[in-house]
């Protein structure tokens, strides 16, 4: 259906977020990630995947979202729109992939600040759980870093 979404939904923390599927490469294990000199603090460094470099976010610094990382972190590795090469972002663990229409998907709260909406596509409510769509462009937006 041309309507619906597919999303992988995410914990950070004791919130759960979503990706669209299409934008997702791959879910790896925590491995090493290389600490980069003078980078913005949610830039937590670069990890190598198959032989190329790949900067990595830590999603939570980036969003300011406040708690302990939970243990078995992953990596999800996503293919933005802006950039020509895949970013990853450490998230705390992966929930499930789940579909919906898109005339479901609810607009972000105007309490949010115009800043924290940007990052925001939308929210889902599905079995009672409010997820926030991620608008990935944004909340990996690389220009600052690489400037």
């Amino acid at each position: 259906m041309a309507d619906e979404i597919e999303v992988l939904t995410f914990k950070l923390t004791n919130k759960e977020y979503a990706v669209r599927v299409e934008r997702l490469r791959e879910i790896l294990r925590y491995q090493r990630i290389t600490h980069v000199p003078r980078a913005e603090p949610y830039l937590i460094g670069v990890t190598s995947v198959r032989g190329k470099i790949l900067p990595v976010i830590d999603l939570k610094k980036r969003l300011a979202i406040k708690g302990e990382d939970k243990g078995r972190q992953k990596i999800i590795i996503l293919s933005p729109v802006k950039v020509d090469d895949p970013i990853g972002i450490l998230i705390d663990s992966v929930k499930d992939v789940i579909r919906f229409s898109e005339k479901d998907l609810l607009t972000p709260s105007q309490a949010l600040s115009k800043e924290e909406r940007n990052f925001i596509e939308g929210v889902i409510e599905v079995k009672g759980r409010l997820i926030s769509l991620l608008n990935i462009d944004e909340a990996i937006n690389m220009e600052s870093v690489w400037v």
